[in-house]
């Protein structure tokens, strides 16, 4: 059979000692899929020069070439059987005074860099299920094609004491689905009640699970909402497995002068609301608050920067469960909409189709920059040098090209 699909999350594992290919996404035909391709090797240049460097290398497999680097001499192939050994090996060429070429990019982007696939991708193979619902393709044909794809989009949004040790209330949106989990014995509304947080935790994580969404939104949702749910579900015995498979949830920190924090969801992707209007807007600040606003004309039902506001939601979850309900529930709401009035997150979509970055990184100028200008250096018989890292964060002046309004 053959499919078309959008590639949500890019990634790999290693499986017996073999790097696989892991493209996590959505369908246009509505399933969520997985291609695993077990067939693609990690890969870099070197001059010829600098190749004895390796000759003692029992992991590196060394070829022949007929490209160039930008000086036109000639460079071979290195080849390893894990996507780790390649910094390692990289800076071993460093110490000897050689520089190790393309030798800088992701092992998944690496192969749909040479697939000449950007996030819409054609599939054609026969699949099996995995235990967890996904359509799973082993080792299929990968083809660029052209798709806008219909992706589901869920926000999360958190209600907890002041100091965060406990979570009054989950509120999740996704298309006509809202719902509020909250922790009583008392029934509010339409609110869904479990009589601790252990159960609250359990439920929204099976209730997340169920709805499969390709995105996760909310507002600082990495750094606040996401992170508390994995601690408190650790603190309490109950793993945050939110993804389309059983990993646990992971966060990183960019490590450019952004800084920016990140979560990883096997088979999901987080984005979060901040960076996506600050990159579109220029505001005074960023809060929900403010945002909301200016972009709707309408806010919070409790403005958090307001006097005692932590205070205030505590005393809605003891005093007027109804209120605290309403409040989270709107909360969430507003994220989805900010975005949806705005066009942002089909403007991150474009993006992605259009650089082929995964859709929390789009913004990241250079990576975006290798999807699109390799493919075609290739085809000229070059291979291009990794990034200098010794001017990331060195404040040296870097000349750039017009800043078009």
């Amino acid at each position: 059979m053959t499919e078309r699909g959008f590639v949500v999350h890019p990634t790999y594992r290693v499986r017996n000692g073999v790097p696989v290919l892991s493209l996590w996404g959505r369908l246009a035909n509505g399933e969520a899929f997985v291609v695993e391709d077990d067939r693609h090797r990690p890969y870099f240049f070197v001059a010829r020069d600098h190749v004895d460097t390796l000759a003692n290398e029992r992991d590196a497999t060394i070829e022949e070439t007929a490209l160039t680097d930008f000086s036109g001499s000639p460079v071979v192939r290195i080849t390893v059987s894990d996507p780790g050994r390649v910094p390692a090996l990289r800076e071993r060429i460093a110490q000897h005074g050689g520089v190790a070429l393309e030798a800088d990019i992701r092992f998944a982007y690496r192969v749909l860099i040479d697939l000449d696939v950007r996030s819409a991708v054609e599939i054609e193979g026969e699949p099996t299920r995995t235990r967890h619902g996904v359509l799973r393709f082993a080792n299929p044909q990968i083809r660029p094609t052209e798709l806008r794809p219909a992706l589901r989009v869920l926000s999360i949004d958190l209600e907890t004491a002041p100091d965060a040790s406990r979570i009054y209330s989950a509120a999740l949106v996704m298309g006509t689905t809202e719902e509020v989990h909250w922790v009583s014995t008392a029934k509010v509304g339409a609110a869904i009640a479990h009589p601790d947080e252990r159960a609250l935790l359990g439920a929204v994580f099976a209730r997340i699970r169920e709805l499969d969404p390709d995105v996760v939104v909310g507002w600082n949702v990495v750094d606040f909402d996401l992170r508390v749910l994995e601690r408190r579900g650790r603190e309490l015995g109950v793993p945050c497995r939110i993804g389309r498979d059983a990993s646990p949830i992971r966060f990183q920190q960019d490590r450019g002068f952004t800084r920016q924090s990140r979560a990883t969801v096997t088979g999901r992707m987080v984005l979060d609301g901040i960076p996506l209007v600050r990159d579109a807007m220029r505001l005074e600040d960023y809060r929900l608050e403010t945002v909301a606003r200016h972009v709707l004309g309408r806010g919070k039902l409790i403005d958090s920067e307001a006097p005692d506001a932590a205070a205030e939601i505590d005393r809605l979850y003891r005093e007027e469960p109804e209120a605290l309900v309403a409040y989270n529930l709107e909360d969430a709401r507003l994220v989805l909409q900010i975005l949806d009035k705005e066009g942002l997150f089909d403007l991150t979509v474009e993006r992605s189709l259009l650089c082929g970055m995964q859709l929390d990184r789009v913004g990241a100028s250079i990576a975006s920059f290798d999807l699109a200008y390799l493919p075609e250096l290739r085809r000229r018989g070059f291979v291009a040098p990794s990034v200098d890292t010794s001017r990331i964060g060195s404040g040296a002046g870097v000349t750039g090209g017009a800043v078009l309004d």
